[in-house]
């Protein structure tokens, strides 16, 4: 297994390190006979089970690479209160910067912070490397779109934040509750604008 590593740590406890997409693996093992329990942390899972966590976990990586990526188109008001100090950054217009972000493929490259928080990559590096924030903001509201460093992302669930809102999107992205999320490693990410830019 290239990239999932089950640790024991008591009898039928394992740590799993999931560096891709922990909530998934957690949503996952939650439906196989003999799993107890799986909790998603960082790029882990604890996981309580009676069962060989080695034999479910290759299962697992063959049901990952059986999925197919995605194609979602998001819709976007690019209106967030950061982006004129993004364009001020980067030495560009507004009009450029959201020409540029809305023609982007993006590529989900890793999920992590909160469930169905997903890292996307695609700016042209003359539009990328604005820094996060100094002081987080301790409520984002979901749907938020937001760049940081070489990265973009839409905040799935109200929550606290560092990175730069450029606008806003209405797509849900994630029930936490119902084990639902929009998005998965290697998925594309396209945004259209709601207004002309």
């Amino acid at each position: 297994m290239t990239d999932v590593r089950a640790r024991r740590v008591a009898e039928s406890a394992w740590i799993v390190e999931e560096a891709e997409d922990p909530v998934a693996l957690a949503g996952w093992l939650s439906g196989v006979d003999g799993v107890f329990e799986a909790w998603p942390a960082f790029d882990q899972v604890a996981v309580e089970a009676d069962a060989n966590l080695d034999q479910i976990l290759e299962a697992y990586l063959g049901a990952r690479t059986a999925r197919p990526p995605s194609t979602h188109v998001l819709p976007v008001r690019y209106d967030g209160e950061d982006l004129p100090r993004v364009v001020d950054a980067l030495g560009c217009s507004v009009t450029d910067y959201l020409r540029v972000h809305s023609q982007t493929e993006f590529l989900v490259r890793a999920m992590g912070f909160a469930p169905g928080f997903a890292y996307m990559t695609g700016l042209p590096p003359e539009f990328a490397g604005v820094p996060r924030l100094p002081v987080p903001r301790p409520r984002v509201p979901a749907g938020a779109v937001a760049v940081a460093e070489d990265y973009c992302a839409v905040y799935p669930n109200v929550s606290p934040g560092g990175w730069n809102l450029i606008g806003w999107s209405s797509a849900v992205i994630a029930n936490v509750q119902a084990r639902e999320f929009l998005f998965a490693v290697g998925d594309v990410v396209v945004f259209r604008p709601e207004a002309p830019v």
